[in-house]
């Protein structure tokens, strides 16, 4: 999400806001989907910063907050520490304000939970909570989703298991671990997995992946549902 991103709101939301202490996005600009939200909640929280997001999903046929989303805000917000502010989180909002508290070593839980209620990506979900995630201390922490392991529009829960994964551990030292209880399909979803992390994380090291290595393998996996 670039800093543009920060510019063009309306003069009500500037008048309601202070613009150097919050951050205002329009969630309608780029794609103007629910990556916004992700990417810009998530930012706000590793960075202890306020953040207002309105017109979400802006682009979208059905605009605002799907249960995926509040699912994601509210673990988000959970993790973000006892002192976070999440308003206006219901389904079919355009509009949230998010004020993270100060997380870092201030998560005593030992067990979060996140149910979407319906076959909403619990990958997407991860996209949003693991950057904060990985600077828990609390290695007893286990966050349980549940909702959609294979859905349209989203990578698969084994996507992530054995591609994303195993380079954020080779490249990063990054050592998460994806426990799947049951794998949830469209339309039902009732799918359910566990994340945990295996140990701390005092930052993160980027990384520049362009040419892929040669071919080692090939191995295919079936899963009926």
């Amino acid at each position: 999400m670039s800093l543009s991103s920060l510019v063009n709101e309306s003069d009500t939301i500037k008048s309601n806001y202070n613009e150097k202490d919050v951050w205002l996005i329009n969630g309608a600009d780029l794609e103007g989907g629910g990556q916004v939200l992700r990417n810009v909640t998530t930012y706000a929280s590793l960075y202890y910063h306020k953040v207002y997001i309105y017109n979400i999903r802006g682009k979208r046929s059905k605009p605002g907050l799907k249960r995926q989303h509040l699912c994601g805000l509210k673990l988000l917000a959970q993790l973000s520490g006892p002192n976070s502010i999440l308003e206006s989180c219901i389904l079919n909002s355009t509009s949230i304000y998010f004020q993270p508290g100060q997380w870092l070593n201030n998560i005593n839980h030992n067990y979060l939970c996140g149910d979407i209620q319906s076959a909403g990506a619990i990958t997407l979900i991860l996209q949003c909570i693991t950057p904060l995630f990985l600077f828990n201390t609390n290695l007893q922490l286990k966050i349980h989703i549940k909702g959609g392991t294979h859905t349209f529009y989203a990578p698969s829960i084994d996507t992530i298991q054995d591609i994303l994964l195993p380079i954020l551990k080779q490249h990063c030292q990054l050592s998460l671990q994806i426990n799947v209880i049951k794998r949830g399909f469209f339309p039902k979803g009732y799918g359910h997995i566990i994340l945990q992390e295996e140990q701390v994380v005092k930052e993160i090291k980027p990384i520049t992946l362009i040419k892929p290595g040669p071919l080692s393998k090939i191995i295919v996996k079936i899963i009926i549902a």
